[in-house]
């Protein structure tokens, strides 16, 4: 779901087995809603949606890479965000990137 691509289930594993834990962090995040429907807000809701996105990499274990080295976050979104089992591919998110990134 969104433009991040969240699985209904990952989202409530955020929700159950993270923010549950962090009051604060979780009053931010609820902050950017405006319902009560949470998978409302990540389908139509792109803020909403970024931060669960970023709360999503939060949670891995290793540091984010550096802004400028493309291969490394590429690497990293298959390891933590795609997964090994994913569809997508390091090289589709270096295209992506190429074609439709920001330069920095």
């Amino acid at each position: 779901m969104s433009y991040f691509q969240i699985e209904p289930a990952t989202h409530n594993d955020i929700w159950d087995n993270y923010l549950s834990y962090r009051e604060e962090l979780a009053l931010k995040v609820k902050s950017l809603m405006s319902t009560d429907d949470n998978l409302k807000e990540l389908k139509d809701n792109d803020a909403y949606a970024c931060a669960i996105a970023r709360i999503h990499y939060l949670r891995a274990p290793a540091a984010l890479p550096e802004a400028n080295d493309i291969s490394a976050q590429a690497q990293y979104w298959k390891t933590y965000y795609n997964t090994p089992l994913g569809k997508g591919t390091v090289q589709e998110f270096i295209h992506n990137w190429q074609t439709y990134g920001v330069n920095i």
